[in-house]
């Protein structure tokens, strides 16, 4: 995608890839950060699953029943942003795999013909 920035002689399509590229870096840092940091994750993880066991032993009934709610309200939260992100995402992307003439989601450059092949043109959409 970023070599096809430098390719596009349109100043507007130009603009509209570039928003793309921008974002699809972001969430490359964001997995590869994921990826170096898994270890402090996993720690994290296991001092949260220290933190909850403390809580149920302590049997404060008002306690565990606020945490709850915690809980519930993250995971409305979570739904509210995965639900919509789920419908736009197949929205752009079953178009493409059922079309009869091979496009991409984005218009980006690839060193490889992928619109004569299946398992290339499958990997890139």
């Amino acid at each position: 995608m970023v070599v096809n920035l430098f390719l596009l002689e349109d100043t507007s399509q130009l603009f509209g890839n570039a928003s793309v590229t921008f974002a699809d870096a972001m969430s490359a840092m964001k997995s590869l950060n994921t990826f170096f940091k898994r270890k402090q994750l996993r720690r994290i993880n296991e001092l949260l699953e220290d933190f909850d066991s403390r809580v149920e032993e302590v049997n404060d009934h008002d306690e565990h029943r606020y945490l709850e709610g915690i809980i519930r309200t993250e995971n409305r939260i979570l739904l509210s942003y995965f639900i919509p992100f789920t419908g736009a995402a197949l929205t752009c992307f079953l178009p493409a795999v059922f079309s009869e003439n091979r496009r991409l989601l984005y218009s980006a450059w690839f060193p490889f013909d992928w619109k004569n092949s299946d398992t290339a043109y499958y990997i890139i959409i």
